[in-house]
């Protein structure tokens, strides 16, 4: 029989392979990935969140990437319950059957309790966490998440100004920070409101842009309600798609401190 000890598999005394030989596929399969779903282009990619839920909104959800000129799905994403990780995976591959090992996995968004942080990593495992429930893995070619970047909404338990929305990254050598258009006072509507054109239809608090600077000619990322549980989801680099992936999934997270 086959036995897998410490880190090496063996066959009877014939056959003995340390599972290390496999460092230079892990390694490769997390470039490919850095290089197709991490590389923005200049461009603006127009797409749509599709998310399905159980009834009356229960868990788990899942959600959809689509291009809006094919409905071609780019990635997919599932989260089990309000408090826990959301997985991004490749595709169409998202799952409850599909977990973190999958070939297909991009990486997670991890929130705070309050839903007031999120940080995002890799397709890379946390190995500390990991070594605690298996030492043996220790022997393993498993590779430590990177974080990619990080999500912040301010506390606003009153619900009594707009949410503000902060995203951090370093890539590339070179560190960006975008903040949210603040929206204006409609007194026709009678609320706030944000131009969108034409993207949204759908007034809601979770509708935000993303800016440097304040500089409002030069929108990164738009994020916005077209119906109950479609959204547009329109960004350019620096953002790259699970960066916009992730910043969508921390929109549509559970926030205790945020009304």
């Amino acid at each position: 029989p086959i036995k897998l000890t410490r880190g090496v598999l063996s066959h009877k005394t014939a056959c003995r392979t340390p599972l290390r030989v496999l460092a230079g596929v892990v390694d490769e399969d997390m470039s490919a990935k850095r290089e197709r779903w991490q590389t923005p282009t200049d461009c603006y990619t127009l797409c749509r969140i599709h998310r399905q839920r159980q009834e009356c909104g229960a868990y788990p959800h899942r959600y959809e990437l689509r291009l809006d000129h094919s409905d071609e799905v780019l990635l997919t994403a599932f989260r089990e319950d309000e408090q826990s990780m959301c997985r991004i995976f490749e595709g169409a591959a998202a799952g409850p059957e599909i977990s973190e090992h999958d070939e297909a996995f991009l990486g997670s968004v991890v929130p705070n309790f309050w839903g007031t942080a999120f940080s995002v990593y890799d397709s890379g495992c946390d190995k500390e966490a990991l070594l605690r429930l298996a030492p043996a893995s220790a022997d393993l070619p498993v590779r430590q998440r990177t974080p990619l970047c990080k999500i912040g909404y301010e506390t606003n338990l009153l619900g009594d100004c707009p949410r503000k929305v902060t995203f951090d990254m370093d890539r590339g050598g070179q560190r960006y920070h975008m903040e949210n258009v603040a929206p204006r006072w409609d007194k026709k509507l009678n609320s706030y409101a944000l131009p969108f054109f034409g993207r949204v239809k759908k007034a809601s608090a979770k509708n935000f842009q993303l800016v440097v600077d304040d500089n409002f000619n030069t929108i990164y990322l738009m994020f916005g309600k077209i119906s109950k549980d479609v959204f547009c989801l329109d960004f350019r680099g620096p953002l790259a798609p699970i960066d916009a992936m992730a910043i969508a999934i921390a929109a549509l997270a559970k926030k205790r401190a945020v009304s």
